[in-house]
């Protein structure tokens, strides 16, 4: 059932698109306004609430999903699936070689500087592989479609509504997460939204956060900063305490103790983390890199409450 009073009179799109981001161009979105919002969502009182649930939501989803575990492991695979799905929901139905092709993904991929073909060769076979997705060939052409399978966005479904679980505590949507999630077309929508920002404003949620960006850039490195950011907390001194034991998270993630111990060290190096106790028991975040965090979840709540109520509204 869809939510009523203060939604209803919710304006149709977020104060950071100009225009209609169905018809997305290199106006639409406005990136000082975007992050004049992303810092006001930091004074919200369930500021921290949401974000703690954001990335306890993920570190769940992982950890009880496997296929999505397996599925998204890095920024290339997120990226990859979402050229996917943007290319197939906005294909031309009156052209039936338009949507989702290998060439149409590796330009792409080539034009936002984000890998080689054999890059995304690679993970359209494991793709494949793993069932979600199916290759349709075109009739009296040698198009062949990529097309998004129901193992495939039944996964996505879960990653989306751990998202969206946290989002609505702090940004009013339409419905619920799980009646959102529920619906397919929602990820089509949302996904074809950050490609658009991509191609159109070279804009990725990331962009003002490098380190966020290296613990992305690591396989199961998003998990291990999930970790960081839902453990966090800050001491009667001042100091920001967080707890990912490489033990635990290697058996909860299905990933080797040495990937998280590698991962963590790189932070160390950089000066993201100050100290590590033995078996990663107790980590100590540096003031700077605990405040980037909060900056970076803030502007992915923001940027998810919005796109979302947008998408609803174009869905509906």
């Amino acid at each position: 059932m869809r939510h009523t009073s203060e939604f209803d009179s919710a304006p149709a799109l977020p104060p950071w698109l100009r225009n209609c981001p169905s018809s997305w161009n290199a106006e639409t979105l406005d990136r000082d306004t975007l992050r004049t919002c992303a810092r006001a969502m930091r004074q919200h009182p369930r500021f921290d609430q949401a974000q703690r649930r954001f990335a306890g939501n993920m570190l769940e989803a992982f950890e009880n999903h496997q296929p999505l575990n397996r599925l998204l492991r890095g920024e290339n695979e997120l990226a990859f699936l979402a050229f996917v799905l943007s290319l197939h929901h906005g294909r031309d139905s009156t052209d039936p070689e338009s949507g989702a092709t290998y060439s149409r993904v590796i330009e792409l991929f080539g034009l936002l500087k984000l890998g080689s073909p054999t890059l995304v060769k690679a993970l359209l076979a494991l793709t494949r592989l793993r069932g979600q997705l199916q290759i349709e060939p075109v009739i009296g052409s040698r198009t062949k479609l990529l097309i998004p399978t129901e193992k495939l966005l039944n996964t996505l479904q879960v990653w989306l509504h751990a998202n969206l679980g946290a989002v609505e505590l702090i940004v009013p949507l339409p419905e619920t997460a799980t009646e959102l999630a529920a619906r397919p077309e929602m990820l089509y929508q949302i996904f074809s939204y950050a490609v658009s920002a991509y191609v159109h404003n070279q804009f990725f949620l990331s962009e003002d956060f490098p380190p966020v960006r290296a613990f992305m850039a690591r396989n199961h490195g998003y998990l291990i900063l999930m970790a960081l950011i839902a453990s966090a907390e800050r001491t009667p001194d001042g100091r920001v305490i967080a707890s990912t034991p490489s033990a635990e998270l290697a058996r909860r993630l299905s990933v080797s103790r040495g990937t998280v111990r590698n991962m963590l060290n790189q932070a160390q190096h950089h000066g993201w983390v100050a100290s590590i106790s033995r078996g990663s028991y107790e980590v100590q975040l540096s003031p700077e890199f605990a405040e980037l965090c909060n900056d970076w979840m803030s502007m992915e709540l923001t940027w998810m409450g919005g796109v979302a109520g947008t998408a609803w509204e174009a869905l509906r």
